[in-house]
């Protein structure tokens, strides 16, 4: 006998129940804290990628990342400190998708072939600050500026 599916809102609820009960359940945690300090033994975070670039990002919270932008859709979405670029691309990803604008990044220069995917995403604006506070500053005024005038 098929069991009948449940709508969407059924299974919101379902799923709401499962996490509040994983959030009170002391065992799970437990396991869940012990994954966390190993998985960093063996440097876990860091065997993803995102369109081959590295994202140095545990997937679950990638998951996370994404469900939070799909549901608040922003504007903008600022990267500061990448390492590799794989997040950069993540967000620039996700943006193109919902039909967003654009993802600021402000670290050292981009690793190699972060660029070849870049050109591909029409939401993307890079600004390589990484030698002073002072050109941090002025670089975010001048893309909010023009952020700014092209939006309000």
């Amino acid at each position: 006998m098929k069991s009948k599916l449940m709508n969407e809102k059924e299974f919101q609820i379902r799923n709401h129940r499962f996490i509040k009960k994983m959030g009170s359940d002391k065992k799970f945690k437990k396991i869940t804290n012990s994954w966390i300090v190993e998985s960093v033994k063996h440097e876990y975070s860091y065997h993803f990628r995102w369109f081959g670039i590295p994202i140095i990002q545990y997937p679950q919270d990638m998951i996370a990342y994404q469900e939070i932008i799909w549901q608040t859709k922003p504007d903008l979405i600022i990267e500061t400190g990448i390492a590799r670029g794989g997040s950069l691309i993540f967000s620039a990803s996700l943006l193109e998708i919902i039909g967003r604008s654009q993802t600021l990044q402000c670290s050292f220069p981009l690793k190699q072939g972060v660029n070849k995917v870049l050109v591909r995403l029409k939401h993307v604006h890079v600004y390589d600050s990484s030698l002073t506070q002072l050109v941090f500053f002025f670089s975010y005024w001048q893309f909010f500026s023009h952020y700014l005038q092209s939006h309000y």
